[in-house]
């Protein structure tokens, strides 16, 4: 009779420990850095904006 008690023993414990390693886990593991294209802001004319990325077409014709 002692067998399941202990296994249901074991097992809780271990679902009661899987959360606290995971969160831990998540906080101490360093994240990877985000692949961000950045580039600095600068005024200009749009039309140099827009050569260079493709053409710019109006969405309605007035």
């Amino acid at each position: 009779m002692k067998r399941p008690r202990q296994t249901r023993r074991a097992l809780l414990a271990a679902l009661c420990l899987i959360p606290v390693v995971a969160v831990a886990a998540w906080q101490f593991i360093p994240p990877g850095r985000d692949q961000f294209a950045t580039v600095q802001v600068s005024r200009a004319d749009i039309e140099s904006s827009v050569t260079a990325l493709g053409t710019l077409q109006p969405r309605r014709y007035v």
